[in-house]
């Protein structure tokens, strides 16, 4: 039985992709599976994959890489798959002593992006060009390359070009989200907002909308979903501010959920929302989220990014609007109000996407082949 590791200095143990897609796929494809995490402190067997983590990221670069290398050479994996660019260096300082063992960079994130995205000026500019240099150095060290999207394929494809690569998508497993059709019965709807609850994620032109859409619909109740974290008290309060006078508006706020339970978190709403800016983090990225609504059958009202027109046609499970124009998102809104039946399509068109070609369970075998031609190659 092979033995594979997972390094992650960004995500914890149970990360959805990590665990629940990657690992549980692995896992049941006769691999001996383990987890290695810098977040958390944990040690745990779950799944038949092996969970194993400390809280590292407050430490010295060097410490960090020494604990993950000693968790490296405990659990002797014949594969390593790195998630971030870090763990790229305790897997190949392992690599040194293990020449025969293989290293896969899993390419989720516009890295340095992620890195310098709250930086300004000189100070943004040197840092990214140091993260970037040492990226492009150590990318053309590791093995192959597994690579969420199409829009970061390009990257990497100028990086490495005739390095091994395949792309594996964030799709949802079908066994994790049950399918529920919007509940609205013009009496009362339910909108919902999940993940990151700050600006540049659009909550504040969220709450905008949502607030002038119930002035004018006075005799509809409106529930608002919210599931995640705001960024701060701050942030919160006022997000709740926008709806002190309207009594046709009820909020609730739930915190982070576990993956297993997003699909019944869903089963009361009607649409889902996400209005992220259009700066090039979020313009060149394919949120998970939409395929995990689209799963559980919920209509989304989303920016208009162009990751997301890359893929989809405007119109089949939902529209995709300019982040900052009220006036469109009302209307897309009120399209829904006056038509249950529209509802009711954009919800089975969004499920029957990802039964056909939008899940998990699409993708795994594709994921299997590629590990064991990396695992065979010279």
């Amino acid at each position: 039985m092979k033995k594979i590791s997972i390094l992650t200095s960004g995500h914890y143990c149970t990360d959805e992709r990590l665990f629940h897609k990657i690992g549980n796929t692995l896992s049941n494809n006769n691999f001996e599976l383990t987890i290695i995490s810098s977040v958390h402190k944990i040690n745990e067997i779950k799944n038949n994959i092996k969970l194993i983590g400390f809280t590292g990221n407050s430490l010295p670069r060097k410490e960090k890489m020494k604990l993950f290398e000693e968790q490296l050479f405990k659990s002797n994996p014949d594969l390593i798959i790195s998630a971030e660019v870090f763990p790229m260096l305790p897997a190949l300082s392992y690599k040194k002593e293990n020449p025969n063992s293989k290293i896969i960079y899993d390419v989720t994130e516009w890295y340095p992006e992620n890195m310098t995205r709250n930086l300004k000026g000189i100070k943004k500019v040197l840092k990214y060009s140091f993260l970037y240099l040492t990226s492009y150095y150590l990318i053309k060290k590791v093995d192959a390359l597994l690579i969420g999207e199409k829009r970061k394929l390009e990257r990497m494809e100028s990086f490495v070009r005739q390095k091994p690569k395949t792309i594996i998508p964030y799709f949802p497993p079908l066994q994790y989200f049950n399918y529920s059709q919007p509940p609205f019965d013009e009496n009362e709807i339910t909108f919902c907002f999940t993940g990151h609850l700050n600006e540049e994620r659009g909550v504040f032109r969220f709450a905008n909308v949502v607030n002038l859409v119930s002035q004018k619909y006075k005799e509809i109740d409106f529930r608002i979903k919210l599931i995640g974290k705001f960024d701060n008290e701050q942030t919160k309060d006022t997000f709740e501010k926008y709806f002190i006078d309207q009594k046709n508006v009820t909020l609730e706020i739930h915190d982070w959920m576990n993956f297993e339970n997003i699909s019944n978190a869903l089963a009361d709403v009607d649409i889902c929302f996400d209005l992220r800016n259009k700066e090039f983090f979020f313009n060149n990225s394919l949120p998970i989220k939409i395929f995990e609504y689209m799963a559980c059958g919920k209509p989304v009202i989303y920016s208009n990014v162009d990751a997301i027109l890359d893929e989809f046609n405007n119109n089949e499970f939902g529209y995709f609007v300019n982040p900052f124009d009220s006036n469109e998102m009302i209307s897309k809104i009120e399209n829904y109000l006056s038509s249950i039946d529209l509802l009711k399509t954009h919800s089975e068109n969004g499920r029957k996407l990802v039964e056909e070609k939008y899940n998990w369970e699409f993708v795994e075998r594709k994921l299997i082949n590629f590990i064991n031609t990396v695992l065979t190659s010279a």
